[in-house]
């Protein structure tokens, strides 16, 4: 099986993305704005229950889904899927 995709736009050019300024890792901030520490391979776990929250900053995710845990603050922990970074409740991992 073979699968083909059209391309709407060129892609950028090294010359275009050269104007693009990188941010360093210690300037990252969460979504209520404070700054994040840059980790370095932190651990997984494994999410045991669905958590859904509208709260800005909470991380949602479904059971079964690998979260990297960048910060342990108590019974909230700062975690991470894909692009994804938030707080959620420590007891929906193991």
């Amino acid at each position: 099986m073979q699968a083909y995709a059209e391309v709407i736009e060129p892609l950028e050019t090294k010359t275009q993305l050269e104007g693009i300024a990188e941010v360093p890792e210690a300037e990252i901030t969460n979504d209520l704005g404070g700054a994040m520490p840059a980790v370095e391979g932190g651990d997984f776990y494994i999410a045991a229950y669905p958590y859904v929250s509208s709260e800005p900053g909470d991380l949602t995710f479904e059971a079964g889904e690998r979260i990297e845990v960048m910060r342990r603050d108590g019974d909230w922990w700062t975690g991470r899927i894909g692009i994804r970074t938030g707080i959620f409740p420590s007891n929906y991992v193991t």
